[in-house]
């Protein structure tokens, strides 16, 4: 497994770790906007469940419909931008509702916004890290396609002249110019 692999593995499970705790914080609040503001009892659950979900899958649609036309895209950012602006109303009220100082509030406020830009961050680190190539590249076709003083025609190694070289290693091949180069 390469380095960057597993740097991208890390990062997804980092963030995944941070999305999880914001996500519990953010449905504590909303639970409890659910339960003492809205009155709904035992439907409060409901509440985070489907502001903080619709969210994040709103968000996924976004990237998804990232080569869409601009309507599409728009619609999946409003639908976003519109639950992540209930998430923070949501739990901004539940703060209010339970008494909370000034700082407890930008903080039960800032829940749902980490976890929607840490979301953001592991789907576009997994978007830039599924995007590039491998790292096995054939040197001798990259050699052949880039520089000019190589034949057009593919190159082809010429046969080994003994089995091994020094200290009984294999020879590496010769490259030789196809017959009709000469």
């Amino acid at each position: 497994m390469n380095r960057n692999r597993i740097a991208l593995v890390t990062l997804v499970i980092l963030t995944s770790g941070v999305a999880a705790v914001t996500f519990a914080i953010s449905f504590h609040g909303l639970d409890g906007y659910g339960y003492h503001v809205m009155r709904l009892g035992q439907m409060s659950p409901l509440v985070p469940v489907g502001v903080d979900l619709a969210s994040l899958v709103a968000l996924l649609a976004a990237h998804v419909r990232r080569s869409d036309r601009l309507g599409r895209r728009a619609y999946a950012w409003l639908v976003f931008l519109t639950t992540g602006g209930l998430s923070i109303a949501g739990n901004l009220a539940d703060g209010q509702a339970r008494g909370l100082a000034p700082a407890g509030l930008v903080g039960v406020a800032m829940a749902p916004v980490v976890f929607v830009l840490v979301s953001h961050l592991a789907i576009t680190s997994w978007r830039a890290a599924s995007a590039q190539p491998d790292a096995t590249v054939d040197p001798v076709s990259v050699a052949a396609a880039t520089a000019p003083s190589l034949p057009a025609a593919p190159v082809s190694p010429a046969p080994y002249r003994a089995a091994s070289g020094h200290l009984g290693r294999q020879r590496m091949p010769l490259l030789s110019r196809p017959d009709g180069d000469r």
